[in-house]
């Protein structure tokens, strides 16, 4: 986890490299969530029991793994780093934690909702969670680079 009592120095490429591992671990487990709901979706009915539980823990482990990611973002973390480095991106910041508290709220929904079989709806909100998160990563990762890497003129 990134430190907040490294604000005011740059943030270190480990910090930021800390945060693309974090995303593309993410990515993956979305990415092969995705696929197995919709291939229970399209088995509908005939869906292996095997199957749905396996879902099921899947989709916990993802849960799981946002909620930490989002907690390493949140507290003390890159996000407290950027806003200590550029006071400029302060409603930018607040606006990507409100997102992290609408897609946690989201991914809790979909976990609870596996426990209905509705494996169709479940696949198409999910899939759209998936989407929701990749742009708030883009989001996050411009975010970043503009509090560490944008230089704004000063002493030159």
């Amino acid at each position: 986890m990134i430190k907040a009592e490294e604000a005011g120095r740059p943030a270190s490429p480990v910090a930021f490299g800390a945060l693309e591992s974090e995303h593309a671990s993410l990515r993956s487990l979305a990415e092969g969530l995705e696929r197995r709901l919709a291939s229970l979706a399209r088995a509908g009915r005939s869906v292996d029991g095997a199957a749905e539980t396996e879902s099921r823990a899947a989709l916990s482990v993802f849960r799981r793994q946002l909620v930490d990611h989002f907690a390493h973002e949140e507290e003390g973390g890159l996000l407290d780093l950027a806003a200590a480095t550029a006071p400029r991106l302060a409603d930018r910041i607040e606006g990507l934690r409100a997102q992290h508290d609408e897609l946690r709220a989201r991914v809790d929904a979909l976990v609870d909702e596996a426990a209905a079989d509705a494996w169709e709806r479940l696949a198409e909100r999910f899939a759209a969670l998936r989407g929701d998160l990749l742009e708030h990563e883009r989001v996050e990762n411009e975010m970043m680079q503009s509090a560490y890497l944008e230089d704004l003129g000063g002493r030159g």
